[in-house]
């Protein structure tokens, strides 16, 4: 508990002073580099021990659609720090205190469920992340579930 507390203190909390300006100027400048929110992703592991085994190679260099299931926001961790990845998630996300404009500085794209017609837009925003060669993760249930079943 200490020495997690200590790299919370002397180094998480650290580099989200320097990266979350950081990665927000990069955003606004609409430059595509995902260095920052990786070693974000990658410290979130090391500060909840998590132990993250990747086998194959993610796919790099050409547009890849990604689907999984979501057992919990620990996913989003995991695979964030090991992939260069553009997150699909629910509008409601984006009022999120904290976790919503952390999601927006990653270039999570949203989709408001209420509204049948935006899924068209929003699967247009992901053609164009794809089509500009980007890897885009949806997490088809559209929610976190226990895992023991796939929900519809």
């Amino acid at each position: 508990m200490i020495a997690r507390s200590l790299f919370f203190i002397c180094i998480y909390l650290p580099m989200m002073l320097i990266g979350i300006p950081l990665q927000w100027a990069i955003t606004r400048l609409g430059l595509d580099w995902n260095f920052i929110p990786r070693l974000f992703h990658h410290c979130g592991c090391i500060f909840l021990g998590l132990k993250v085994t990747v086998i194959g190679r993610p796919a790099t260099g050409r547009p890849t659609l990604l689907l999984s299931n979501h057992i919990s926001w620990t996913d989003i961790i995991a695979i964030g720090s090991v992939a260069d990845v553009t997150f699909v998630a629910k509008s409601e996300i984006r009022d999120w205190f904290f976790v919503g404009f952390m999601a927006s500085l990653q270039r999570t794209l949203y989709v408001d469920r209420r509204k049948r017609g935006d899924a068209g837009r929003a699967s247009r925003e992901m053609g164009q992340r794809l089509a500009a060669g980007g890897s885009v993760l949806l997490f088809a249930e559209g929610q976190s579930d226990v895992g023991t079943h796939v929900l519809p």
